[in-house]
């Protein structure tokens, strides 16, 4: 019986030279990736620079940070607007919550609120959870919304169910202290612990410090349990984080000595509860630049 005879293989079209530039700006990105994440900075920031300049987003996003953050080359907050603006055009979540970030502080460009809320609720819309928090903080402090706690709320349990460690915080302050919701210890301890078992450094350590002055109210006298949170706390600690907290190494040592001292005793330990409450210690007001 005859056999059918094979067709044979078509060439391949050759690449178009928006194609090769497209496979090029790739290889860049990548190379500058893997050296910025390796905090090579100035060996990345060249790589990441000429794969943003051939239109890759997220490497125009990342030469934002680096010149915002002043990694691999000179700080410029108005190269590192531009380029997140370039980022944003081409619909990269993270370059829009970056260039809300901009416009939030006014770096680069006059600050403008309503602009940066605008952008946080873009790139929300586009699922990034980091605006979820952006947006969350400004409805919880009334920066360009009027003070809201429930919408705070609904738009920081989106960020927390998202992993978000900082939103866990927010999360869990909001149900202690009965914000936007009603009160909830339970609540507050179950997501202070998700932030924690995030292992993030600086934001499981807060969330620590927290479980810890929980552990001396009234309603969860662990006082063991207390110590061993603090200590980890300690372990997390970052010094930029916890400053923006309103924390320190001293923050965790004051409370750790009156736990240590106040093991069997609850009126001095109750008085450090009621100042960690009264002064929101700890309370985080920060945005921040991202990589993608």
């Amino acid at each position: 019986m005859a056999k059918r005879g094979r067709k044979p293989k078509q060439p391949e079209a050759p690449l178009t030279e928006e194609q090769i530039k497209s496979q090029r700006a790739k290889a860049l990105y990548q190379q500058g990736s893997d050296l910025y994440n390796q905090n090579v900075y100035q060996q990345a920031f060249p790589l990441l620079k000429e794969a943003a300049d051939l239109g890759h987003s997220d490497a125009q996003n990342d030469t934002g940070v680096c010149y915002g953050l002043g990694e691999g080359v000179e700080q410029n907050k108005e190269q590192a607007f531009a380029y997140f603006q370039k980022a944003a055009l081409q619909n990269n979540t993270c370059g829009i919550y970056n260039l809300g970030c901009c416009y939030e502080k006014g770096d680069g460009v006059t600050a403008d609120q309503t602009q940066a809320n605008n952008l946080f609720l873009k790139s929300a819309e586009l699922g990034y959870a980091s605006s979820f928090t952006a947006l969350g903080q400004n409805y919880y402090f009334g920066r360009g919304f009027e003070k809201d706690y429930q919408q705070a709320l609904m738009w920081l349990t989106k960020a927390a169910e998202q992993g978000d460690c900082e939103a866990m915080i927010y999360c869990g302050d909001m149900h202690q202290y009965g914000e936007g919701t009603e009160q909830n210890y339970s609540k507050a301890i179950s997501y202070y612990q998700a932030a924690l078992n995030e292992n993030e450094k600086g934001y499981s350590g807060i969330a620590a410090f927290r479980l810890a002055v929980m552990c001396g109210s009234d309603y969860e006298k662990t006082f063991d349990r207390g110590l061993e949170y603090l200590s980890v706390a300690e372990s997390f600690y970052d010094e930029n984080i916890f400053a923006a907290a309103g924390l320190s190494i001293k923050s965790i040592k004051d409370v750790y000595r009156v736990l240590r001292r106040e093991k069997k005793h609850y009126s001095i330990l109750g008085k450090c509860v009621t100042i960690c409450r009264k002064k929101r210690i700890g309370i985080l007001e920060t945005t921040g630049l991202h990589l993608v």
